[in-house]
């Protein structure tokens, strides 16, 4: 049942994600027949969860690292380029998020531009 979400983890899949993707299986199982969409999400959330916190406590410095690489990447996606800030401030509030962008240690260049707005 959490197969999927055990591997997808280390690809940065989401709690919503991952809640899905068990609610999927429970489905799959025909363990969820007759439950409304609502019971089956919190079932579903609550596994996802346990499924975390596991993941969390079995792989320590790897889920610190991952959450430190979220982080630094959510700072750059929500900084904007020089040209749009004055004395601290933005200029424009329709300044363009800037993309985290980084290079393999092969040399090749990855962009990472999907961002969403609040």
């Amino acid at each position: 049942l959490v197969k999927q979400t055990v591997m997808t983890n280390v690809y940065g899949v989401t709690k919503l994600g991952a809640q899905r993707q068990i609610r999927n299986r429970l489905k799959e199982a025909d363990l969820f027949s007759g439950e409304d969409e609502g019971i089956q999400m919190k079932v579903a959330g609550y596994l996802a969860k346990r499924v975390f916190d596991c993941l969390g406590t079995l792989f320590n410095g790897a889920t610190s690292i991952q959450q430190w690489l979220t982080t630094a990447a959510r700072m750059i996606a929500s900084s904007v380029p020089a040209e749009y800030v004055k004395d601290g401030q933005k200029l424009a509030s329709d300044a363009k998020m800037t993309s985290v962008i980084w290079t393999t240690p092969l040399g090749l260049t990855c962009v990472q531009p999907y961002r969403t707005e609040n």
